[in-house]
């Protein structure tokens, strides 16, 4: 039998989720992928597969989000996007349905675009992309030095 509950969260999510102060940050042996500041585009993902990793890596990057070990997954999601949108090239040439010697038939492409829809969607929420994924998410501050005690003070005294 598998494991019983909901699949446990990376420390990386749960510091970006806002996760209480109280509970540890970090779980005991928990690996810590390099961060990605500049990933690059695999050269095997099509032209709308580029179009999504450039338009949604600097968001991921920015959360923290992105690491050596979710380059692949986060591949895998932009060729997604590829293959959605040569499925729906073809779709809006060809048409929904089309004769053959069989009869007519539903284009193949329809089928492709909901299988690829699924795996967006599947591998989107991994990255905290949906508006149910982002539920509870808190933006990362910004770096300014102060430790959390200093933190405290400044709001405890302005709130």
């Amino acid at each position: 039998m598998g494991k019983r509950g909901p699949a446990p969260k990376p420390t990386a999510l749960r510091v970006f989720e806002g996760t209480r102060i109280q509970r540890p940050t970090m779980r005991d042996g928990e690996p810590l992928p390099e961060l990605l500041e500049s990933p690059v585009c695999p050269e095997w993902i099509g032209e709308w597969g580029r179009a999504a990793w450039d338009r949604m890596t600097p968001q991921l990057v920015g959360t923290r989000l992105f690491t050596e070990a979710d380059y692949d997954l986060f591949a895998q999601w932009c060729f997604a996007h590829d293959m959605f949108h040569q499925a729906r090239l073809d779709l809006a040439a060809n048409g929904l349905c089309f004769d053959t010697e069989k009869g007519r038939q539903a284009n193949p492409a329809a089928k492709i675009m909901n299988a690829q829809t699924a795996i967006i969607v599947k591998i989107g929420t991994l990255f905290g992309m949906g508006p149910a994924a982002r539920v509870g998410l808190a933006a990362p501050q910004a770096d300014t030095g102060h430790d959390d005690l200093d933190r405290f003070k400044r709001t405890s005294v302005s709130g």
